[in-house]
């Protein structure tokens, strides 16, 4: 028997740029991707299957989707979650922990701020003392001390005295930068060096010598002279030098004797011989005396 076979795809009933395919009294649609249904119009959602992970929000589009990733995540399932330490956000040796978006910064020493890019500053607390200048440094500082002071914060004084500088026995006495000596019994000047000149006034009376000493001086005496300053004539007279009852007159280094009646000599020592004048006539003998003579007729 004979039949007539009728074009269904004729009326291009397949959408979406589907593919007619005419069979005996009906048809069959192969869909483009990204559609399905008998006539192919129905739009595939790829969304259905949430591909989009980590919260992502999925939008449906022609055979596919794209995914709108939150904050902190990427790729094309929003599955990789972003590296915030990938930059090294983190300065001066921070060590950065990476989080969800965000990222936190642990500072090495002597550093802070969100990015460690703060160097805090060990002299803000005022730590040198007395007058010590603080000079920042990281995670530390120094000071340079003011004249006189010594140590990390400049807190000690330093001794001046520790170099024995005062001297023949003389008390050093500290100070700040400084040092004063009190100096032993004769001696002066800054570190008590000299020899005071006790000779200087001239103590030494009558011609003496003086001969300085260490908080003390000397006299030697011209002769005739005597005591500390040589001040006191001495008493040749002492000794009672003059005999016979002369009177002794003292001098410097030296005396004179008055003789009385009689005698003579430097010390009236010597009995005057009256009778040397031969003062008894006609023949008769002379007797000397004292202070006079007899004659015997």
């Amino acid at each position: 028997s004979c039949f007539l076979s009728t074009d269904e795809c004729r009326w291009q009933l397949c959408q979406n740029n589907g593919t007619c395919t005419d069979l005996v009294n009906h048809f069959s649609c192969t869909c483009a991707s990204g559609f399905n249904g008998t006539l192919c119009e129905t739009d595939v959602d790829e969304c259905s299957s949430n591909p989009c992970q980590s919260g992502g929000t999925c939008t449906d589009g022609v055979n596919g989707y794209n995914c709108t990733c939150q904050s902190g995540y990427a790729g094309s399932n929003c599955e990789t979650d972003v590296d915030e330490c990938a930059g090294s956000p983190c300065q001066n040796g921070g060590t950065c922990q990476e989080g969800v978006n965000q990222f936190s910064c642990s500072c090495a020493d002597g550093f802070d701020g969100t990015l460690c890019d703060n160097d805090i500053d060990e002299c803000g607390s005022s730590p040198c003392e007395n007058g010590g200048n603080c000079v920042d440094g990281v995670n530390g500082f120094t000071c340079t001390c003011a004249d006189g002071y010594e140590g990390t914060l400049c807190a000690t004084d330093t001794d001046e005295c520790g170099s024995d500088p005062c001297e023949n026995g003389a008390a050093c006495n500290d100070g700040v930068n400084g040092f004063t000596c009190t100096c032993a019994a004769g001696y002066e000047g800054t570190l008590c060096a000299t020899d005071i000149d006790e000779c200087g006034s001239d103590p030494c009376q009558n011609g003496a010598a003086c001969n300085d000493g260490v908080n003390g001086f000397t006299c030697t005496c011209v002769t005739g002279y005597e005591g500390t300053l040589c001040d006191t004539d001495t008493d040749e007279c002492g000794s009672d030098p003059c005999q016979n009852g002369a009177a002794c007159n003292d001098g410097v280094n030296g005396f004179t004797c008055t003789c009385a009646a009689g005698y003579e000599g430097t010390l009236c020592d010597t009995d005057i011989n009256e009778c040397g004048s031969n003062p008894c006539e006609n023949g008769a003998a002379c007797n000397d005396g004292v202070n006079g003579f007899t004659c015997d007729c």
